[in-house]
This record gives C-alpha cells, sequence and structure tokens, in this order.
C-alpha cells in the first residue's frame, strides 16, 4: 500500500516537472558557461592571500641590497670613529 502510494506521488509530480523544462538558446548556453567559470574563479579568489605572488629573481636581489644596506647603516662606522678619542691619522697630516 505504502509502495503504490509513492509510485502515484512520484507519477503525479513527474509530469508538471516534464512541463517545466525549457530549451536553451546559444547565446543562453554560453551566459551560463561563462557564468559557472566566474562562479568558480570568484570561489578560488575569495581563498587567496593578497600579496601570493613570488617575487622575481630581480625584486628578491633588490630586496637583498636594501636589506644588506640597511645593515651596514645600523653599524654606523662613521658615527662610532666620531665618538672615540684616537685617530689612526693624526689631524695635522690630514690635507685640506
Amino acid at each position: 500500500a505504502d509502495i503504490e502510494g509513492i509510485l502515484d506521488h512520484q507519477a503525479r509530480i513527474t509530469t508538471p516537472m516534464t512541463a517545466q523544462r525549457v530549451e536553451l538558446t546559444p547565446a543562453q548556453h554560453r551566459d551560463m558557461q561563462v557564468a559557472q567559470v566566474m562562479s568558480a574563479v570568484t570561489r578560488m579568489g575569495a581563498l587567496r592571500f593578497t600579496d601570493q605572488d613570488y617575487p622575481s629573481s630581480c625584486e628578491r636581489r633588490a630586496s637583498d641590497l636594501e636589506d644588506f644596506m640597511a645593515r651596514l647603516d645600523r653599524l654606523a662606522v662613521d658615527k662610532l670613529a666620531e665618538v672615540q678619542r684616537y685617530s689612526p691619522v693624526p689631524l695635522d697630516m690630514v690635507l685640506p
């Protein structure tokens, strides 16, 4: 009895669902495919970090040189030499 009721219910639903089918034009089909691709791109972009691109070798070299120069500036050898009392070259021997 239950199976017959389920089959009757399925038969009643199948007819209205079949009547709702539509035939897409080629332009509509293309638009649907573009929308699928764009939604996939949007989903991939949502998980991407903002600065995820790998730097080129030139950018890495420039960054390394900037870091190296910053370290040299932090050493401040000139400032340390000015503070020292002893100078390896006597001031009277320095040419103007």
